[in-house]
């Protein structure tokens, strides 16, 4: 879960140097400045229609990961009762068994379909 939110800061650095670039490539190809902004902001809406498609996947990916702890501790007992202690002391959990449906995760490159 870790390198899924590292995943997702570093897509969010990447999409300002995105847009850092188109920004300044416009500035630097001597076009108007009606014509340069109008370039700007549809180039800018495409990449961060590409940046949101790529943060909701790696997001959506977390959550999942985080419903799957949430199961893993509530089938092995480990979670706070309603007394507020923790149970399950002494409980094993099967980790082989966590997680095999999941794709594999290129940590610090979201998957493109």
């Amino acid at each position: 879960m870790v390198f899924l939110e590292r995943d997702i800061k570093a897509r969010k650095q990447a999409f300002g140097i995105e847009v850092y670039d188109i920004l300044r490539s416009n500035n630097s190809t001597g076009t108007s400045v009606t014509g340069a902004a109008t370039i700007s902001a549809s180039d800018i809406q495409k990449a961060y229609e590409l940046c949101q498609d790529d943060i909701r996947q790696l997001e959506n990916k977390v959550n999942s990961k985080k419903r799957e702890m949430d199961n893993i501790d509530q089938s092995s007992g480990v979670g706070v009762g309603a007394a507020g202690g923790v149970g399950g002391v002494g409980t094993s959990v099967d980790l082989n068994s966590v997680g095999m449906d999941d794709e594999p995760e290129a940590p610090g490159i979201p998957s493109t379909p």
